[in-house]
């Protein structure tokens, strides 16, 4: 069976309200449905502009494609000077060792372990107070009731 992953960011008011997680009703301003390395990218940056931010992710690591792959690579611009992807580059080089060190491709650029990559973006999310993350979460309902959105989502656990 094949498997589609993707990233829905809702940025709604009045609040998210009443997500079934942890037994317990949570509020957020951002919801991003998939930790694929774009729904990473969505949460961080959500979260780092002010919003209560939730990133739930059906998977048992952040960064989808670019973190489970057999063999991570990008083309790797190394001249961008800033942004989210420029801080993950460079924590690959700070991981590596430098800009050489990840060189290591014919074909891409840049190239490194998927277990490096989802470590990497697991460190990002944690040192953001106002971003959780969910793994192992899927959504299995939306609804939009009494002027508020309110999700319920399954734990992998309960699948």
């Amino acid at each position: 069976m094949c498997k589609a992953t993707f990233v829905y960011i809702f940025m709604l008011c009045p609040f998210f309200h009443n997500l079934a997680l942890a037994q317990s009703p949570t509020h957020v301003d951002v919801i991003v449905i998939g930790g694929g390395a774009s729904g990473t990218a969505a949460g961080l940056a959500a979260a780092r502009l002010g919003a209560r931010t939730l990133i739930l992710e059906e998977g048992p690591w952040l960064g989808g494609m670019l973190t489970s792959a057999g063999v991570s690579a990008f083309d790797g611009n190394h001249k961008l000077a800033g942004g989210i992807f420029a801080e993950f580059r460079d924590s690959l080089y700070r991981h590596y060792g430098g800009p050489k060190a990840v060189e290591t491709g014919w074909v891409s650029n840049t190239l490194f372990e998927p277990s490096a990559g989802a470590r990497i973006f697991h460190n990002m999310a944690s040192r953001e107070p106002k971003l959780a993350v969910s793994l192992n979460t899927k959504l299995s309902q939306l609804v939009f009731r009494s002027g508020k959105w309110q999700l319920s989502v399954l734990r992998h656990d309960s699948l």
